[in-house]
């Protein structure tokens, strides 16, 4: 059985951004996270946080409008109120920053992905 990568999208965004940026990537798998420990890209900074988005969480060093970007890979889905969650977390993007989900579309609720979000339903 084919299993992903741990850390796909944080991986492959770090070969996207210049030197000098800086990725939190949050995951509540551990092991996710310690195979991001290692990860070095051309000077793109990955700090890798263990936490769970649907709870208060703590980026170091980060406060209110202060990120350029945030992606949500692969992780609204899992999320019951994912509107409560996006309202929470986008306090710390910056006015013009942007914001990329990445969610399966057609799904039914499953082990996998116990809430889907259909695409029509993103904008909101």
């Amino acid at each position: 059985m084919w299993e992903p990568a741990a850390g796909t999208f944080s991986r492959a965004l770090a070969h996207r951004l210049q030197a000098g940026s800086r990725i939190y990537a949050v995951d509540r798998d551990r092991a996710a996270i310690a195979s991001l420990e290692r990860l070095v890209s051309d000077g793109v900074e990955v700090i890798p946080v263990t936490g769970d988005f649907t709870r208060p969480l703590k980026l170091p060093g980060i406060g209110v409008s202060q990120l350029s970007g945030m992606l949500f890979a692969n992780a609204l889905h899992f999320v019951a109120n994912p509107r409560v969650v996006l309202e929470q977390l986008l306090t710390w993007l910056r006015p013009g920053g942007r914001l990329v989900i990445v969610e399966y579309d057609g799904r039914r609720p499953s082990r996998w992905v116990p809430y889907p979000i259909a695409t029509e339903r993103l904008p909101r």
